[in-house]
Formats: C-alpha cells, sequence, structure tokens
C-alpha cells in the first residue's frame, strides 16, 4: 500500500531499534550509554506523539470518519500510557548503580519491564496502521496529508 503517513510509521520502527539499542548497552554495562538512549527516545516519543495530538487527532476529529478501532481518544490513552511507561524506565535507568553487586540482576529485571513497553507500542503501532492513518487518509487530500507530516510550530 502506497501509504501517505509512511515516515511516521516508519518513526515507529526507529522507537524500537533505540529501546534495542538502549537494552544493549545495558547487557554490555555501559550504563552511561543505556541512561543517554533511553532519554533520547523518551524525548523521540514526546515529539512524536505531540504531533500526532496538535496536527493529526484534531483534523480527525474536525472531519469524523474513524473506524472502530480509531477513536482518537483511544490514541490519547495510549499516548498517556507510553509517556508514563518511559518516565519509569529512564527513572529506573537512571537508578542502576554499576557499583551495586544486583546491577546485572537489576539490569535483568529492567528488561523483562521493557518487554510490556515494548507490547504497547507494537500495539499502538498496529492501531495507528489500521486504523489512524488509513482513516486520516480517507478524509484528507494528498495536499493536505503532505501538510500533517509537518511537525507543529
Amino acid at each position: 500500500m502506497d501509504d501517505p503517513f509512511r515516515v511516521l510509521l516508519d518513526a515507529h520502527e526507529g522507537f524500537d531499534e533505540s529501546l534495542l539499542e538502549h537494552q544493549e548497552a545495558m547487557v554490555r554495562g555501559d550504563l552511561e550509554s543505556a541512561r543517554d538512549l533511553i532519554a533520547e527516545l523518551q524525548e523521540e516519543l514526546q515529539i512524536h506523539i505531540r504531533h500526532e495530538e496538535e496536527r493529526l487527532l484534531p483534523l480527525l476529529e474536525e472531519r469524523g470518519g474513524w473506524g472502530r478501532i480509531g477513536e482518537p481518544r483511544y490514541y490519547r490513552e495510549e499516548h498517556e500510557k507510553i509517556q508514563m511507561m518511559v518516565a519509569g524506565l529512564v527513572e529506573a535507568t537512571n537508578g542502576l548503580d554499576a557499583a551495586d553487586p544486583r546491577v546485572h540482576r537489576d539490569i535483568a529485571l529492567l528488561i523483562g519491564r521493557e518487554q510490556a513497553f515494548r507490547s504497547l507500542l507494537e500495539h499502538h503501532d498496529e492501531r495507528e496502521r489500521k486504523g489512524l492513518f488509513p482513516d486520516l487518509a480517507r478524509v484528507t487530500t494528498p495536499e493536505e496529508q503532505a501538510l500533517l507530516l509537518e511537525p507543529p510550530a
């Protein structure tokens, strides 16, 4: 399918890659990089969510026409969960102490927690692929779609 919103979907794949890089850094014991990577992921997610909530969802609400899996409040609720979860992961990563004899166990437990986060991101991605972006494509023109891809001011 030729998707006018492909660039936004590609960002989702980038989030997964960033999470994996963060986990790899933890496994290597490079806690400084792990902290930087999870903080960067949090910032990237905030920018992406802001874009969707300020540009995409208001237009969809204005025009209507969303499918049963695509009610805009579902995206907002998931965005809130994503932001809460990633904040917790940032806090947990920042709390890792290389000098603590339990650090390897703490890393293993954190990676386990991150699986729930990965599952939420995958679910959100699927909902947007099947709902948000097809719904937006249906209610907008190609010119409007190009404008929707521009980040909010």
